[in-house]
């Protein structure tokens, strides 16, 4: 009960079909594209800030407190409208503990006295100095006085 024809049996796997290496490979292809596409939107949306009308380019919105210490009505908002403006997140506004301010100075307030600096000479505040208040939501504080009108963002 020989045949001429004898059934073989293939051992092992048997190749894909084209259709299926094909989808395969566009599967990978579109993962990859979408792994470029997220890392480019990431860098997009990253919190980097570059301060308007300043020559500075920071990482993350600096965070600022506004204290009004010359007494002219109404400046702290004013300040806070304008800063908000050129990138900076302003969360909170009120007075300094006196009026007597003649200068303006910006406060480091968390142990970033390089940076509070070129935030300070961004705005045109000549005074910068450190007074470290770890409780505060702020990084920064900007005291105006009476030389206000000489920073940069009034102009």
């Amino acid at each position: 009960m020989s045949s001429s024809r004898s059934r073989t049996r293939r051992r092992g796997r048997r190749a894909a079909p084209a259709s299926t290496q094909a989808i395969l490979v566009m599967l990978l292809l579109g993962t990859l594209a979408m792994v470029g596409l997220y890392s480019l939107a990431a860098e997009l949306v990253s919190e980097r800030t570059i301060l308007r009308g300043a020559d500075v380019d920071i990482d993350g919105r600096p965070r600022l407190e506004i204290r009004n210490g010359c007494g002219a009505a109404g400046l702290a908002q004013e300040a806070r409208r304008r800063l908000v403006d050129r990138g900076f997140d302003v969360v909170h506004t009120g007075n300094a503990d006196d009026f007597r301010h003649l200068r303006s100075v910006f406060i480091d307030l968390k142990d970033d006295l390089p940076r509070a600096r070129a935030l300070a000479a961004a705005i045109g505040c000549p005074n910068a100095i450190q007074q470290i208040e770890p409780g505060n939501l702020a990084d920064f504080a900007l005291v105006l006085g009476a030389d206000h009108q000489e920073l940069k963002w009034q102009n």
